[in-house]
């Protein structure tokens, strides 16, 4: 059992346990779709950096080493999405017993 879960009496899951796991993991299931726009976004930024480096060494790795920063950031973020999900599932799972 989690931290903060409640439990009745009888030691199950209370209702308002399931609904807030149900809530964060309705709000982790909408943040899908962005955070992997925000990762392409990312690596599209790398790419211009590339070619901006190829012409202008300065400007170039600027633009590259903002985007590396910011890619490696979402890939964090992900990386805890990712535990949520799986964390969610197995709360999804286990309510329904």
């Amino acid at each position: 059992m989690r931290a903060g879960h409640a439990k009745s009496q009888r030691g199950k899951i209370t209702t308002a346990d399931r609904k807030r796991d149900n809530d964060v993991l309705a709000c982790a299931v909408a943040m899908e779709e962005p955070l992997s726009r925000a990762i392409s976004y990312g690596g599209a930024l790398e790419l211009i950096g590339f070619g901006l480096k190829r012409i202008d060494d300065n400007h170039g790795q600027a633009v590259l080493a903002i985007a590396e920063a910011m890619v490696e950031e979402l890939v964090a973020v992900e990386k805890s999405w990712r535990q949520i999900m799986a964390t969610g599932s197995g709360v999804k799972k286990a309510s329904k017993r």
